[in-house]
C-alpha cells in the first residue's frame, strides 16, 4: 500500500456547508467555511462531499434523444446505429 497523503478540493460555486460523507451521506464530518477544502487520504479511498446551498439544484430533464449532444453534420448517421432498446430515442 502507498502512503497517505492530503486532497485538496476548491468550489468556487456559492454554498453555504461543506462535509465529508461516507457513500451514503452518513457519518458526516464537517469542513470549515471557505472555498478551498484541505483532508487526509488514504490511498485508494472514495471520498465524498456534499455541499448545501441555498436553492436546490434544478432536476434534469430525462435525455431521449442523442440529437442535441451531436454535431448537425452527423445526426443523420446517428439515427442510422442501432434501433435496439437503449439506445435514445427509447429505440425509436
Amino acid at each position: 500500500m502507498g502512503a497517505a497523503g492530503e486532497a485538496e478540493v476548491r468550489l468556487e460555486l456559492p454554498h453555504e456547508q461543506a462535509a465529508l460523507t461516507d457513500l451514503n451521506g452518513d457519518k458526516r464530518k464537517e469542513l470549515p467555511r471557505g472555498s478551498s477544502y484541505r483532508f487526509p487520504v488514504r490511498p485508494q479511498q472514495i471520498v465524498t462531499m456534499r455541499f448545501r446551498t441555498k436553492s436546490a439544484v434544478p432536476e434534469v430533464p430525462p435525455l431521449l434523444a442523442w440529437d442535441p449532444l451531436a454535431p448537425k453534420v452527423k445526426r443523420a448517421m446517428l439515427h442510422e446505429y442501432s434501433n435496439e432498446k437503449g439506445y435514445p430515442p427509447l429505440g425509436h
